[in-house]
């Protein structure tokens, strides 16, 4: 396998095809377009970076990475202000990865990015098609709820629910997916059953890590719906105990993933949502939430399930929610789940305050009631009463 590149190159030069290869110093810009080859361009499709894709932007730089080639060793990253790829800036660099600085704010730019390298040897590949990338404005706001928040409820194909209760009127559905190949949204179920009740917006989430199966997965879901979007939900007790080596394993393994996945969900127009246990905002959780904070920039809601009860203030609980969220930097928040025990006899004001609360707080998305019975028994099935308390 190692020796086909070379051999490549020998190919070439007999043929004589000649092979530009450029050394622009980084960082300084050139006039007039880059040219390429056509002809050796066409030849070696295979040495292209695949699956370009913005990572983070800021008022002044922009992140990008990228699928790596077998035996790509270094990279040429070129970016222009014209999507004519004019008065080229170009940098190097051996990572399949790249952060641009020294931009303008809430400025456009297109890149792109070829092999330079190729096992050890000097190499100008075909390019990748140009990306384009707008970094932050000065002036915009944090991002906040489009409207008012949205009251849903949950929708599965299992038993222990009957969506019929809801009336149609959930306006989002929270959703649960386990592993993606070969899965297709609009043939699940409970996908139909809200479609069916007028929902346009959902909350759903997986455990799957392999990106070509959430590519297809999230490319397959239907235009004009808004969907939030989460890997594995409430990630704090699936390894480990607090402190253990297990968990903290755990912990760095769920923030990379988050770095892979957010990229995906953004490319096919998702809201990547990290979804935690309320529990894990307060001390006696033995948990702090920077262990289950996604890195920065790779979500845009910070929601929890947060279930209330007798003797639990909801006033409060929204309050923690809030001020967990913009602890690590984000305004915008959601619950994924709430709900209070069916046989609660406060239950249907406890409810109402819990709306209430959500709606004063100004910053929730979402508000999904857990209407279902778990496989522990516990029991927050909805009633007419309880829907018209959610709902309003």
């Amino acid at each position: 396998m190692t020796q086909r590149p070379r051999r490549t190159l020998a190919l070439l030069a007999t043929a004589g095809l000649a092979v530009g290869l450029l050394s622009a110093t980084a960082g300084t810009a050139e006039a007039g377009p880059e040219t390429t080859d056509q002809t050796w361009q066409s030849l070696l499709p295979a040495y292209t970076p695949t699956h370009v894709h913005v990572t983070g932007t800021t008022t002044t730089s922009a992140s990008l990475a990228w699928d790596r080639p077998v035996g790509a060793t270094r990279f040429r990253v070129a970016w222009s202000t014209s999507s004519e790829m004019t008065d080229l800036h170009r940098q190097r660099t051996r990572d399949d990865h790249i952060t641009l600085t020294g931009l303008q704010p809430g400025t456009s730019i297109w890149v792109r990015v070829r092999v330079l390298e190729l096992y050890g040897l000097d190499w100008v590949g075909p390019a990748a098609t140009p990306v384009k990338v707008t970094t932050d404005s000065e002036a915009d706001p944090a991002p906040s709820p489009s409207g008012s928040t949205l009251f849903g409820a949950n929708y599965t194909t299992r038993a222990g629910v009957d969506e019929r209760v809801y009336e149609n009127r959930a306006k989002v559905a929270r959703i649960f997916f386990e592993q993606l190949d070969g899965v297709q949204f609009s043939r699940n179920g409970a996908v139909q059953e809200a479609l069916g009740d007028g929902v346009k917006t959902f909350v759903i989430s997986w455990k799957e890590t392999d990106l070509g199966a959430i590519r297809t997965f999230l490319a397959g879901i239907p235009d004009g719906l808004t969907v939030y979007t989460s890997f594995n939900h409430e990630p704090e007790d699936d390894h480990g105990k607090p402190g253990s080596t297990e968990y903290k394993a755990w912990s760095a393994e769920y923030k990379r993933q988050w770095s892979l996945q957010s990229p995906v969900m953004r490319a096919q127009g998702m809201i990547p949502t990290n979804i935690l246990m309320a529990w894990t905002i307060f001390p006696n959780s033995g948990r702090t939430l920077t262990e289950w904070t996604p890195p920065r920039g790779t979500v845009d809601v910070f929601a929890f399930d947060a279930y209330y009860r007798q003797g639990k203030d909801p006033s409060k609980l929204v309050d923690a929610i809030v001020a967990a969220t913009k602890s690590v930097g984000l305004e915008r928040t959601g619950l994924a789940e709430t709900g209070a025990p069916a046989n609660d006899p406060s239950r249907l004001l406890l409810t109402r305050e819990m709306r209430a609360s959500v709606l004063d707080a100004g910053n929730f998305d979402f508000a999904c009631y857990w209407g279902s019975v778990g496989t522990t028994g516990y029991d927050s099935r909805m009633d007419p009463a309880t829907v018209d308390a959610w709902f309003g």
